[in-house]
């Protein structure tokens, strides 16, 4: 290097002078000294700069004016005109402090063409850096650098995680969501964090669990505070775990790692998916949402399902129809309006089986009586009442309108319902839709005798599928005109509806369904009216005691063209014997465009009595079918009035009773076959009551029906196998039927 720089090599004769022909130019030789000068100084200057990243100076700039960095890396600054500080503490031109993550300053240093090194600096903490050149007017006319020290943070490596070609084989963009709108900080502080992040699935499934849609998950008050318990303090990766390993959370719990044949788990999740690592920290994937301990519940109805002491009051309310109430989230979901908040005085096991022993009755068959929807409802108020509430008088009012009254006795909480008192015996579990308080005996409503004069009905509420009737359909029951109650059906069970019947009542029933249906059984355990599927569905004019005198039933078929139920009109039906009923139309609307309606059918002459509707009376009418499905009244002419009709025949002299009704020949139809235990029978009159038998093929009866007409038989519960299907219809027994239960 130094002969390059020189140009040759003096050689000394040996007399002690110089060859001329190598005479030195000290000329030449002064150039070369300064140039290795500047270049022995130049080599050490760069040497002092080196740095990850440069910045130059010139009049006026920056060059580069913005540069992002990592933290850690380091920048050199050289000066190459002019001259120059590099200022990061205060801005020149508007005097206000810059506000960087740390403070930096380089003094003045005049530039030159081969550079000067002001200095290198180290940029450690994350932010953003603003400088400028405080010397003369250099900021004011633009001299001015950003330096932004970023990093591959967690924020980072969740949006990567959204990436196709990076994400883990379940996604996590809800987690993400979440965690960076509620715990931004842990996504971008120096950390280290691990972060447990729920998969959507997971977040999908909890979403559903506690009712609530995918936004409205984020207004739970402990949102933060359960996404902290996801996030453990320190760097822990997939190699650091081990069965047993307890790591703090930041939410202050502790986390713990278990180890199982797929892997491992902290709490109750899988980690599905591991290391994912960034700057300042590591995220794994699991399968569940982990809940700190002291959380509430998502729903009151969730309280009850998780208990094992209140599995009977958990059946009640579904059989009861409030379980979706009590799901419901109007506390988080204020975006919408649901039912609740509630307080629910939930009844143990052993209160319940102590309740039917009392009644002498079963547990089955209170879930499915008629009262066990107000017996639900008495332990339910509206509005969240806490323990911290509750003081000695209070009163309160459950969702069946009954009061209800708390009495504070030696450190005893009572609670006084309209026949009974019982004793709270835990309180405050919370819930986000409320709050549940244990009890140690079922609240008594009240609830009507069962036996009147002429004993008790039974109606038998059987579904047409899966969810019952449906949801919206219904049978109204009416005793003597005055509604005596509604009844719905959601499940595919059937279900019994038990009243008392009176000498002189006469009874009504109103069906909107348009599949399933039901039986009445009478005081004495006969099926005397069944409406299964079939046209017409609602009856009037059934009378107990055995005061009905019946060869079948007629129909009446009501038209109206307006749509508006034949309204403010009325039909009264009166035979020899005396009234047998009257149908007013606006209390049954809507009527469109037709209704059927069965009454029973008496030997003798029977007058219809008509009063017009009010509206549109000449598009309404109706006809009258007799016992055997003959018109024998036809008003459907849509140009008039209707009017009454006299002395109609509705019932053949020779039909004394649905009984009576059997014929010779009978051509069922029993389908499907084979079957999964659901089979419907058709071939019989509409009137024709009938006795069935199951029996297998080692003749032993597995099970027995009864019902009126074409009808549909249920027997899920009978095990797979080939069987035979006997009718006795009458007097008359049909030849067994081969049936096939899959």
């Amino acid at each position: 290097m130094l002969k390059k720089i020189l140009g040759f090599v003096p050689k000394l004769e040996s007399d002690g002078s110089y060859s001329p022909s190598k005479k030195i130019n000290l000329n030449s030789l002064m150039k070369n000294l300064s140039a290795l000068c500047m270049f022995l100084v130049s080599f050490t200057l760069f040497s002092q700069c080196d740095a990850d990243h440069t910045v130059l100076l010139t009049n006026f700039e920056f060059t580069p004016s913005a540069l992002v960095i990592s933290p850690g890396e380091t920048v050199s600054f050289i000066n190459i005109q002019g001259d120059h500080t590099v200022n990061g503490i205060t801005n020149t031109v508007t005097e206000e402090p810059f506000g960087n993550p740390e403070e930096f300053f380089l003094e003045q240093t005049t530039g030159s063409s081969s550079g000067v090194c002001m200095g290198v600096l180290t940029f450690e903490e994350l932010g953003l850096y603003n400088f400028d050149c405080s010397l003369d007017f250099n900021a004011q006319l633009g001299m001015n650098l950003t330096i932004d020290v970023d990093a591959f943070d967690l924020n980072d490596l969740f949006q990567l995680l959204q990436q196709q070609d990076s994400a883990p084989s379940a996604p996590v963009w809800q987690s993400y969501y979440a965690f960076q709108s509620f715990t931004p900080s842990f996504l971008t502080s120096e950390g280290p964090w691990t972060i447990f992040a729920p998969d959507d699935n997971a977040v999908s499934e909890i979403l559903e669990y506690m009712n609530l849609g995918q936004f409205d998950g984020l207004g739970i008050p402990d949102f933060p505070e359960i996404l902290k318990f996801h996030i453990a303090e320190g760097l822990w990766l997939e190699e650091d775990f081990f069965d047993g390993l307890v790591i703090p959370s930041a939410q202050g719990q502790a986390l713990n790692i278990s180890e199982n044949t797929q892997g491992f788990a902290v709490e109750n999740a899988q980690i599905t998916t591991t290391n994912f690592t960034a700057y300042n920290g590591v995220i794994h994937v699991i399968d569940q949402c982990l809940a700190p301990e002291g959380v509430p519940e998502s729903t009151v109805m969730q309280l009850i399902e998780d208990s094992e002491s209140h599995t009977i009051f958990e059946n009640a309310i579904y059989a009861a129809n409030l379980s979706e109430d009590l799901s419901a989230q109007p506390i988080l979901n204020d975006n919408q309006s649901q039912p609740g908040p509630y307080t629910v005085f939930a009844p143990t096991d052993l209160a319940f089986d102590i309740l039917v022993e009392e009644m002498g009755t079963t547990i089955d068959e209170l879930l499915t009586s008629q009262f066990i929807s107000s017996i639900v409802r008495s332990h339910i108020v509206e509005n969240i009442v806490p323990n911290s509430d509750i003081f000695d008088g209070l009163n309160l009012l459950n969702i069946n309108g009954d009061a209800l009254q708390i009495e504070i006795s030696d450190d005893a909480i009572l609670l006084y319902g309209t026949q009974n008192v019982v004793e709270i015996t835990t309180t405050d579990l919370f819930a986000y839709n409320g709050v549940v308080h244990v009890i140690d005996a079922v609240i008594q409503p009240f609830i009507p005798a069962l036996d009147g004069t002429c004993g008790t009905w039974t109606i038998n509420k059987i579904p047409g599928g899966t969810d019952g009737w449906g949801d919206y359909a219904t049978l109204d029951i009416f005793v003597n005109g005055v509604l005596f109650a509604s009844e719905t059906l959601f499940e595919d069970n059937i279900e019994l509806f038990n009243m008392a019947v009176n000498n002189g009542d006469q009874i009504d029933l109103l069906f909107s369904g348009n599949y399933g249906g039901y039986q009445v059984v009478n005081e004495n355990g006969e099926v005397i009216y069944s409406a299964l599927g079939n046209e017409p569905l609602s009856v009037f004019g059934l009378k107990p005691c055995g005061t009905q005198q019946t060869c079948g039933y007629f129909s009446m078929q009501f038209l109206d063209e307006t749509q508006e139920g034949w309204y403010g009109g009325s039909v009264s039906v009166n035979s020899d014997a005396g009234p047998l009923t009257t149908i007013n139309f606006y209390n049954y609307s809507p009527f469109y465009p037709d209704r059927t309606f069965s009454i029973p059918a008496v030997s003798g002459e029977v007058d219809f009595i008509v009063s017009p509707p009010f509206l549109e009376p000449t598009l309404t009418g109706y006809r009258v079918r007799n016992a055997n499905n003959a018109i024998v009244v036809d008003q459907s002419d849509n140009t008039s009035i209707p009017t009454s009709a006299y002395d109609i025949m509705v019932c053949e002299p020779d039909i004394s009773s649905v009984s009576d009704l059997t014929s010779d020949a009978f051509n069922l139809d029993v389908h499907p076959n084979p079957s999964n235990g659901l089979v419907f029978i058709e071939g019989f009159n509409l009137q024709q009551a009938w006795y069935a038998q199951l029996v297998s093929m080692d003749g032993k009866q597995v099970k027995t029906f009864n019902g009126v007409g074409p009808a549909r038989l249920s027997f899920p519960e009978v095990s797979e196998g080939v069987y035979t299907l006997t009718f006795t219809a009458g007097d008359k027994i049909i030849a067994p039927i081969r049936l096939i239960k899959e």
